[in-house]
């Protein structure tokens, strides 16, 4: 691509243009676009941000859009009944994935204020809070791992409603079950996978706070005195877990290769559960870091999983880890080969490198948006992904299916995205009809 300069003033309809600009200073769906029209030429020349000038491709243009006569301002096409059905029924979709995640953003809600309640009896070792555990456990596997794309959307957009210990133990617990079911595990299995993951972290408890809550790298003594919280939680497990749930607690940083903790345990030697919870533990912390630190997206997380730390792991349940979550598990964030940004709100098992998406519009409202299908013929392919942090307030709460967010609140900024479209719209409009009045005096 050879960009060239060109003065503000010289821009016409069929230049590709680059704004240079950040996300917050124009009101468009991409900073690299097409100029389609003489609304959009007359949008991008009243930017003040822009300056006097700015880059366009030459190689990218159309400019024979230039020689074509200014389209006129007219309503869209009536839609034929079947066109409306179709969009109704899209949008009718999206509207049950908004309000699956935001079920399952109260049960977490509930689930880990019921856990900090319990903490103290359960790091006592008491029987009674073991038993509140499992039901917990149990319920989390019910009404969390059997809504997979729920489940992604909320790991991937932390609220930071509740502490790291009780957020990290719920999305450990419902990635592991959701794994195990997959793994064709015993039922019985199952249930104590659950609630070994729940339950994973506990001798976490018994470490020093300035140790568990440090936001900075732990020193080589610091981490040391970390990895005694596998010795403290089995030993507050005792005899009141069952054996997979005490497996996963002992040996949930036993690595497939013999390089984790306990020392010299590697491959099969390592228990099944264990193998399990040790995948969806990991998974957990590249997205959610312990330390506070800005987490991968979720893409890179499965690649820093599978290319580079695979040997960790059983590669049997890998590869079906990887297979339940998609290439794009729901609620990546993604740049589009047509420049436009979007989220994945569900994975495509036949076709995983073409989810079905929703991209970023600030001409249309959020809850008007409809999910566009990547498999379809002439659609856009994915380039990129982010993380939430890498977009901007207004595109991040657009895009994302939760209605509670760490970073801002989603119905402020839903009123902020649909002020600012129709203050767009506005203003094009204006512009239209000035210009139709000063083709009437002339």
């Amino acid at each position: 691509m050879s960009l060239k300069s060109i003065a503000k003033t010289d821009l016409t309809v069929g230049m590709y243009i680059e704004l240079n600009l950040s996300w917050f200073d124009h009101p468009f769906a991409s900073s690299r676009f097409l100029i389609r029209d003489t609304e959009t030429l007359n949008a991008v020349q009243r930017l003040k941000t822009l300056g006097d000038s700015l880059q366009w491709d030459p190689e990218k243009s159309q400019l024979e859009r230039a020689s074509l006569p200014v389209p006129e301002a007219r309503p869209q096409p009536a839609l034929t009944p079947a066109q409306v059905e179709q969009r109704q029924t899209e949008q009718e979709v999206l509207r049950a994935a908004r309000s699956s995640v935001n079920a399952a953003e109260r049960k977490v809600l509930e689930f880990g204020h019921r856990l900090r309640q319990l903490m103290p009896n359960l790091t006592s070792g008491a029987a009674l809070a073991f038993d509140a555990a499992a039901d917990i456990a149990q319920e989390v596997s019910r009404d969390l791992a059997s809504n997979p794309d729920a489940v992604m959307q909320l790991i991937n957009v932390n609220t930071g409603d509740h502490g790291y210990f009780e957020r990290h133990a719920i999305n450990v617990t419902a990635l592991s079950v959701m794994l195990a079911r997959a793994a064709q595990l015993p039922e019985d299995q199952i249930v104590e996978v659950g609630l070994g993951a729940f339950l994973h972290d506990i001798g976490v408890a018994r470490l020093p706070g300035h140790v568990v809550h440090k936001k900075s790298p732990l020193s080589l003594p610091e981490e040391r005195l970390y990895q005694e919280h596998v010795a403290l939680g089995t030993r507050i497990a005792g005899e009141g877990l069952p054996g997979n749930a005490l497996d996963v607690i002992a040996y949930h940083h036993a690595h497939w290769d013999g390089t984790g903790q306990p020392a010299g345990l590697s491959g099969e030697q390592i228990p099944t559960s264990a193998q399990v919870v040790a995948i969806a533990n990991r998974y957990d912390n590249l997205c959610n870091p312990r330390s506070g630190s800005q987490g991968m997206a979720p893409t890179d997380a499965i690649k820093q999983i599978f290319r580079k730390e695979r040997q960790r792991f059983n590669p049997r349940l890998i590869d079906l880890f990887i297979r339940c979550l998609g290439i794009y598990p729901p609620g990546t964030m993604v740049g589009l080969s047509d420049d436009r940004t979007a989220v994945v709100v569900a994975s495509n098992p036949e076709a995983p490198l073409k989810p079905t998406v929703v991209v970023y519009d600030p001409m249309i409202e959020r809850n008007q948006a409809s999910p566009l299908c990547l498999d379809a013929s002439g659609q856009p392919s994915i380039t990129h992904s982010y993380a939430m942090c890498d977009l901007p307030d207004a595109v991040g709460a657009y895009l994302a299916l939760s209605s509670r967010m760490h970073y801002y609140l989603a119905a402020s900024v839903d009123q902020e995205v649909i002020n600012a479209g129709q203050v767009l719209k506005q203003q094009l409009r204006a512009e239209t009809h000035a210009l139709e009045r000063r083709e009437v005096v002339e």
